[in-house]
């Protein structure tokens, strides 16, 4: 599944950030009132549709399709948003995910971009982030494939990364395989900070679990994507390292 990318600016303003927030605030509060009184079981697929407010209202609780080849733009709560050819995603809170997904969903490589709790996102309230202990409501022993792969994107706080490896992956049933490194350089090819530095470092750490019972012999080997940071938390893709 690949999720819309938003289009933005490098430097976002605090103005738009607020506006992000105050809607996906309202479609949570929406999406709540609809689950507590909702009757349906599963939801629908449901292709993206050219008029903007039945858009938004089809993007609460729904898997949403782009059948299309080619990739378009399209304007969501005030935002204009990429969306891949050939795409699906769902937009929901994380404790509906299961919901969303229907028992025949199944995946061959989940990747997870938490929003960890960390200091530097408090300080500037770009995003708001989640507890370690809600990683766990992902089922992802229903949704990951038997040779499936799992690829988690987390800090560079040991703390997380012992809670990923050690804790995370077997409450899962995934095994921990290797870690791969995106190496953060600027427009000249350089380091975006020192690599020797104790607060910020110029890279953040992938790790990579399969499945316990996979009957498959993987070689993943450590990588390192060298590549120029986007727009806020934006990642590099990664579909060509696992192909």
């Amino acid at each position: 599944a690949v999720s819309p990318i938003p289009v933005t600016s490098t430097e976002m303003r605090k103005e738009k950030i607020l506006t992000l927030r105050n809607a996906f605030q309202t479609w949570r509060e929406m999406s709540q009132s609809m689950l507590k009184f909702s009757q349906v079981e599963k939801v629908e697929w449901k292709e993206i549709s050219e008029d903007a407010e039945q858009r938004e209202m089809d993007f609460i609780l729904n898997s949403i399709s782009h059948f299309s080849e080619s990739d378009e733009i399209f304007r969501v709560f005030g935002e204009d948003f990429l969306f891949p050819g050939n795409s699906h995603f769902m937009m929901s809170d994380i404790s509906q995910v299961k919901r969303l997904c229907s028992d025949s969903t199944k995946f061959d490589c989940i990747v997870l971009d938490p929003p960890w709790e960390n200091k530097s996102s408090q300080r500037s309230n770009s995003y708001e982030s989640l507890p370690n202990f809600s990683l766990y409501g992902i089922p992802i022993p229903e949704f990951l494939k038997k040779d499936g792969i799992v690829a988690v994107w987390v800090t560079n706080n040991p703390k997380f990364l012992k809670f990923v490896q050690l804790e995370l992956f077997p409450f899962w049933e995934v095994q921990y395989v290797t870690t791969w490194y995106w190496v953060k350089l600027n427009s000249q090819g350089d380091f975006i900070g020192d690599l020797n530095s104790p607060h910020r470092k110029p890279y953040e750490p992938l790790l990579i679990g399969i499945r316990k019972d996979s009957q498959l012999e993987f070689n993943l080997k450590t990588k390192f994507i060298f590549a120029c940071p986007g727009s806020h938390s934006r990642k590099p893709p990664l579909d060509i390292f696992f192909r």
